[in-house]
């Protein structure tokens, strides 16, 4: 969304938008209520008054500092980044419902610790507490100085992120607007996941 953002702004100046980051019950009741135009989550969910457009499919990937000891594999399985001392994102989160979908034959145990948001939980990582699993969108930039990441194999836990509006609802222009600068953003991180 940063991205969508900023080119939004440089093609709209004038126009503000208010990004909530809340639960996708959060979402779908702002949409069906009319205080959001769009949403965005992990799960387009069964509600015929919703259209859901999926966006891209990113992979979860394990956050470590650059001199921890799991940072000089290639990757790494689920089972040693919980005894490095996994940090998670919170329960009812969209992250870690997928995260306990995808491992619920592993019969994995409760995190070290919870964030209720990516950058809390990157924070902590840096300064030390432990390791994070987070999907591709969420993970820090690879030239960071402190933090890298490395796959997560054993299983391979993908999600889907989906653009979501109110079926029957004409979005406003500007709406509109940001519903194409969304669809043109994820187009090029699929080419870009494609191509990498």
């Amino acid at each position: 969304m940063p991205v969508v953002l900023a080119n939004f702004q440089r093609e709209y100046p004038m126009v503000s938008v208010t990004l909530k980051e809340v639960s996708r019950h959060q979402i779908i009741a702002g949409l069906r209520s009319g205080d959001a135009e769009l949403g965005i989550a992990n799960v387009p969910g069964e509600d015929a008054d919703l259209d859901a457009t999926k966006l891209v499919t990113d992979r979860f990937a394990l956050v470590m500092r650059r001199d921890h000891a799991l940072a000089s594999q290639d990757a790494v399985n689920w089972v040693d980044g919980v005894a490095a001392g996994m940090i998670a994102m919170a329960t009812g989160t969209g992250i870690r419902l997928e995260m306990e979908r995808g491992l619920q034959e592993l019969g994995h145990s409760s995190p070290l610790h919870e964030a209720e948001h990516p950058a809390t939980l990157l924070a902590m990582v840096e300064a030390g507490v432990g390791v994070a699993p987070l999907p591709g969108l969420a993970l820090p930039a690879a030239d960071h100085p402190v933090l890298t990441f490395r796959r997560l194999l054993d299983p391979v836990i993908e999600r889907d992120l989906y653009l979501i509006r109110r079926v029957g609802r004409d979005l406003s222009p500007a709406g509109r607007a940001l519903y194409r600068g969304i669809q043109l953003v994820a187009q090029s991180i699929r080419e870009r996941t494609a191509a990498g």
